[in-house]
């Protein structure tokens, strides 16, 4: 079963990369790595990382790597790339009021359609 954002939502789910590198962040321990998402893991190893990620039919166990910022800088770079950029189009003081999913959701829905697909 994909990753999915809301449960209620069967359309709207976790792109296949995205859960991918998610798994192997926490394959690798790596919330508990210091400078998690601060730092940056090997130029190397987040070349190849990226490139085994993309490729179809991809999965955890197919990319081997101990360098877990290396991982959260991928995961970066995925929020990065993305055509239209998701954080910016949900206000702020939205998601800090949002205590529960359905407001959540309505949140969400305001994206542009391209992010929540």
């Amino acid at each position: 079963m994909p990753d999915t954002i809301f449960p209620q939502s069967a359309h709207i789910h976790v792109p296949r990369q995205l859960a991918t590198l998610r798994q192997i962040l926490n394959a690798t321990d790596g919330l508990r790595a210091p400078g998690v998402f601060r730092d940056k893991g090997s130029e190397s190893e987040l070349k190849s990382i990226r490139d085994k990620v993309s490729k179809p039919g991809a999965t955890a166990s197919s990319v081997r790597t101990r360098d877990s910022l290396a991982v959260a800088s991928a995961i970066k770079m995925f929020f990065r790339d993305l055509p239209v950029q998701l954080c910016n189009e949900i206000p702020a003081q939205a998601i800090m009021e949002t205590k529960d999913p359905q407001r959540a959701w309505i949140a969400a829905m305001r994206m542009h359609p391209m992010n929540r697909e």
